[in-house]
């Protein structure tokens, strides 16, 4: 009898840690989903991505333009959703580096000319 409780309790154990770990990734691919818009808008990406709870999960959408002026939606898997976040997040940053590089050049122009006056060759007699 005492196996059989501690058997149970460890099998309990082992779905609660199942569920959690389940919920925690669903709560990242919500963040991330919402990340994701935010970065397709700053863009200018036509892209959304949305969910829908369901007996077995969460069910990722991803909603763009269609070619004949609807909406196409297109079901997601996480790992495929992942992969869209991922390009996302790569497209991003390099736009980033890219406005990033003007600036650093400017400021490497500015500061190469200049020869600060207690530097001079000369000496003070």
């Amino acid at each position: 009898m005492i196996t059989k409780k501690k058997q149970q309790q460890e099998e309990n154990e082992l779905k609660l840690a199942i569920a959690k770990g389940k919920m925690k990734q669903e709560f990242d691919c919500l963040h991330k989903m919402g990340e994701a818009c935010e970065v397709a808008k700053l863009l200018g990406i036509p892209v959304s991505f949305t969910t829908k709870k369901t007996p077995t999960g969460l069910q990722i959408l991803m909603k763009k333009p269609g070619k004949e002026g609807g909406e196409e939606i297109k079901e997601l898997s996480v790992s495929e959703f992942m992969r869209k976040y991922n390009k996302l997040k790569r497209i991003q940053n390099s736009v980033k580096n890219i406005q990033i590089l003007p600036s650093k050049q400017k400021l490497a122009q500015s500061s190469s000319g200049a020869i600060a006056p207690s530097f001079s060759s000369e000496k003070k007699v």
